[in-house]
C-alpha cells in the first residue's frame, strides 16, 4: 500500500478523507445574511440578528419587489377611474 487511501490519510491514522465538494452538499442551507447554517427556530437565518437585519432592509427599501408599473409621483396616485374636472 502507498499509505494514502479513503479510509486512512497520509499519516495512516485511520481518518476518512472526504472529497471537498461532498462535504459542501452535506451542509444545510446557509442564511442569507451572513452565510451561517440556518437555526429551525429562526429559519431560514441563524439567528433572531440576521432575521432583523434582513427585517430592516425591507423596511428601508433596501430590498425592491421589480414591477412594471410606473413609481407613483406627484401626478399618479390618483383613482385611475377619475376622469378629473370636467368644464361646463
Amino acid at each position: 500500500m502507498s499509505g494514502s487511501d479513503e479510509t486512512g490519510g497520509p499519516g495512516g491514522d485511520g481518518a476518512k478523507v472526504v472529497p471537498l465538494e461532498a462535504h459542501k452538499r452535506r451542509r444545510g442551507p446557509a442564511c442569507p445574511i451572513c452565510g451561517k447554517p440556518e437555526a429551525a427556530q429562526h429559519r431560514p437565518f441563524c439567528s433572531a440578528h440576521c432575521k432583523n437585519v434582513d427585517l430592516g432592509r425591507w423596511l428601508s427599501e433596501r430590498y425592491r419587489v421589480p414591477t412594471d408599473e410606473a413609481p407613483d409621483g406627484p401626478q399618479g396616485g390618483g383613482d385611475d377611474d377619475d376622469p378629473g374636472p370636467q368644464s361646463a
